[in-house]
């Protein structure tokens, strides 16, 4: 498979998936913005974090970076989040990205999901579609939603489940790992109160619902809502498919496969690469963590050394995959191992 038909596919992949995620990210703080019965520093506090810098993203207009109180002001921020092509996150730029990269691939792609994904692309191409979504917010989202879902199963329904198919759902879920473990850090101010109103609840509830678990939470645990469950569900679940530990899981798995002989799994083509290294060494972390000695070392530095990995995991793809550099291998490890050890008995004769 060549790298450009790689890239293509895996960041074709990623941007649905982010789409996807910003969309329920609008909504359930649209959504919670009705009750706050009005409180200003309520409803600045609730869209300030979907604001959040993220790496290689540019800087923000500077009536966006200012997230007032007023509605007018919370209007601007989902119009950025949603429609502006300025904003490489919104929902329009990703999904003019996944259009682009898909048109690059449409021989290895199926007929369904171009489809499906351009008329996507036509229809956030409306110029009356921000008053729309307005007017009507859960219908908008709801589409961009069912839309973005019906892409990413006609992958899993429609194509060969072969490289192409791996590179799909190893950009999906490295996206889905990356854009839960953001959420969750943008909101562990929230999740670290003790207080048990309504409100509260409420709160945890939507970021739940921000990453499509909330019924899975109340089927999982049937229990009232916990900040530290809610943190051990998103992060650390095996079975839930929105969970960062079940989504680096599902990406290793492709990556392995990518990295192995077809016929055989666990005979590897070539020697363990820097990526699948770094995502074994993630995967491995986040599937034998407890919850209690996250919360006991600090939520929110945890949640950003899971952000920075899978930055790294995501540098090792590129320059392994789809940049075609030679690959480290087994040979050039030892040869450092010897080299390294090399030194440090030099330095010990030194001293």
């Amino acid at each position: 498979m060549l790298c450009r038909v790689a890239e293509d596919v895996l960041w074709m992949s990623r941007y649905v998936e982010r789409s996807l995620a910003v969309g329920r990210l609008i909504e359930v703080s649209q959504h919670l913005e009705f009750d706050e019965h009005d409180d200003p520093a309520l409803r600045a506090a609730r869209w300030a974090p979907l604001l959040e810098p993220r790496p290689n993203d540019g800087p923000l207009p500077s009536q966006v970076a200012k997230v007032a109180v007023e509605r007018e002001a919370a209007r601007t921020v989902r119009q950025w989040l949603a429609f502006n092509r300025e904003n490489p996150r919104s929902i329009v730029a990703c999904i003019d990205r996944a259009r682009s990269a898909a048109r690059q691939v449409r021989e290895r792609i199926s007929s369904e999901m171009w489809e499906s994904l351009n008329s996507l692309h036509l229809f956030l191409a409306n110029p009356a579609l921000p008053e729309v979504a307005e007017r009507n917010p859960h219908a908008f989202f709801q589409r961009i939603r069912n839309e973005a879902q019906l892409i990413q199963g006609l992958a899993d329904a429609t194509l060969a489940h072969d490289e192409c198919w791996r590179f799909v759902r190893l950009g999906t879920f490295l996206e889905r790992a990356d854009n839960v473990a953001h959420t969750l850090a943008s909101q562990a101010h929230m999740l670290r109160d003790d207080g048990r109103d309504e409100a509260d609840v409420v709160r945890w509830i939507g970021v739940l619902r921000s990453c499509g678990a909330a019924e899975g939470y109340a089927r999982y645990y049937s229990q009232r809502v916990e900040p530290a469950r809610v943190v051990e569900f998103l992060l650390l679940n095996a079975q839930f498919p929105q969970s960062v530990r079940f989504s680096l899981r599902q990406a290793w798995e492709a990556l392995r496969d990518l990295s192995s002989d077809g016929a055989n799994s666990e005979v590897p083509r070539f020697a363990a690469s820097s990526a699948t290294r770094s995502l074994g060494l993630l995967t491995a972390q986040l599937e034998h963590a407890t919850v209690d000695e996250i919360i006991e070392n600090g939520l929110q530095g945890y949640l950003n050394g899971v952000q920075r990995d899978l930055a790294r995991v995501t540098d090792h793809v590129t320059r392994v995959y789809l940049r075609d550099e030679p690959h480290e291998g087994r040979l050039v490890g030892v040869a450092r191992a010897i080299r390294l050890m090399a030194e440090q008995q030099q330095q010990s004769r030194d001293q």
